[in-house]
This record gives C-alpha cells, structure tokens and sequence, in this order.
C-alpha cells in the first residue's frame, strides 16, 4: 500500500485536488523530465521538468487480479519531432517513471514534507509530497498524428513491472536489428561474414 505524505492526505480529505503530471525518461545520452504544467519547474529532487515537450496524457493506473502485460501509456506534445532522434537511437529498454504532483487548492497555508510551508496556490515542490503512480521500462514507442490540429504526440509505451512471463518477443542477431536498438553496440556486426577453413588435431596426444 502506497503511503501518502500529510500534506497530501490533507487534499484529499478536502476533496478539492489539483494535480500535474511529472515524467522522467532515461533515454540515451541524458535523463529527461517532463510536466503538463503550462511552465517548467524545478522540484525539490533537484531536476527541472519542462513543459516545452508537454505532458499532453497519461493512462490512469489499472488494477489486476493476475499479473499480465498491462501496458502504461503516456503521451508527450512533440511538434518538432525532437524525439525522432531518440527513438532511432533505441530507448526500448529505458527506464521510464510517473508522478502525481499537487497544488495547495485549501484557503489556508499547509505543512509539507520536512516542515516547508506551502501557500494556498502554491505547488508542493518535495519529492515526498508526491505519488508514484508508475515505474518501469520502455516497451514501444511512436507517434500519433492529428491533422485537423496539426499536432504531433509522441506516444511512449512502458510495460507493467510484473510483465507476462510467458510473453515471447522476436530477437532477429543482425547488425540491423541491434542498430535499432542501440546503434553503438557492435555485437553483430560480422555475424553474417563468411566463414573459414579451420584444422582440429584429433586423438591421443603423446
């Protein structure tokens, strides 16, 4: 079970919430972080995420009574394609995570984590007074076109940390398939080269 910080169990017991949406991804050179906030905003684990690359959706956390593949989604505004160049580069496999973060929506001030006051109107900027609603690795990824917008949305998808263990996926050993994946690993580049004459001395050997 999931332990909320005081401060967080206080909005709900308001029943008054206003959330956003905070996305880190560990894709190739860098760790990225995202918000759906209109602005960027640095949060009290140090990291600054922005709001350029917005978090345009997020799938809600599901419930299962067995463990199965139940894939997480998230969605990201991209109307410049910057994340072309990371998906050629491989991010099947990153780590990406999720979290809830909140707004004080009260009248009044209220006591966050580590005693920092928070302003009615103000954001709860520690780590702590946040939820983790989804950890995990990179599963899928592409892109989702909307023409009557014109608008480009980068959709990225994470499998469930208790992925189907019977679930069976195609792994072709060519210097092709790899540079999909990780374009510096060079395991298989002369995977395909011809092979040769070789000599093996057989027997007892004096």
């Amino acid at each position: 079970m999931k332990q909320l910080s005081n401060a967080v169990n206080t909005l709900i017991l308001e029943k008054n919430i206003s959330y956003f949406f905070l996305v880190s991804l560990d894709i190739p050179s860098a760790i990225q972080h995202y918000t759906s906030l209109p602005y960027d905003i640095t949060m009290g684990d140090g990291n600054t995420y922005s709001s350029e690359n917005g978090v345009y959706g997020v799938d809600p956390p599901h419930i299962s009574d067995i463990v199965d593949r139940e894939a997480y989604k998230v969605a990201l505004s991209d109307p410049s394609f910057n994340f072309k160049y990371y998906f050629e580069d491989g991010i099947i496999g990153r780590e990406m995570s999720v979290r809830l973060g909140f707004i004080n929506t009260t009248e009044s001030e209220i006591e966050g984590f580590d005693s920092i006051i928070v302003q009615p109107g103000e954001i709860f900027k520690d780590i702590n007074d946040t939820i983790l609603i989804y950890a995990g690795a990179v599963d899928n990824h592409g892109y989702t076109i909307d023409i009557s917008n014109s608008e480009a949305i980068a959709a990225i998808e994470g499998s469930s940390p208790m992925a189907d263990l019977d679930l069976v996926k195609t792994f072709y050993t060519s210097k092709d398939s790899m540079s999909h994946r990780n374009n510096t690993d060079t395991a298989f580049d002369s995977v395909h080269e011809g092979s040769g004459t070789i000599q093996v001395r057989w027997g007892k050997v004096k």
